[in-house]
């Protein structure tokens, strides 16, 4: 009886921690799509990301955002009042997902 006991508990474990990578998953899911539609229908700066300061050009307001996996490069006039995005490239996972040119 012990061990039938000892089994269930494991599986009960391995469950929990397969629900837990799911919810994760999920979110993280959540988080990509929900700034690609920011990004590339609404122009709109992302926001599950973080500005990268390295390439970022104060004169034109041209950046680089950094995400879990995903990176988005704006190009244009990104100012707190104006959102002309005149380039966008959305990458995941190193690939480029989409490239848009609104010149």
């Amino acid at each position: 009886m012990r061990y039938q006991t000892e089994l269930y508990v494991k599986k009960r474990k391995k469950n929990k921690w397969i629900a837990l990578f799911i919810i994760i998953l999920l979110l993280w899911g959540t988080a990509v799509i929900t700034d690609y539609y920011i990004t590339t229908y609404r122009n709109e700066k992302p926001i599950f990301t973080i500005l990268d300061q390295r390439t970022t050009t104060d004169d034109t307001g041209s950046s680089k955002y950094i995400g879990l996996g995903y990176t988005v490069e704006l190009e244009g006039n990104l100012d707190d009042n104006s959102t002309q995005v005149d380039s966008l490239d959305f990458y995941l996972f190193g690939m480029l997902l989409k490239h848009i040119d609104n010149e």
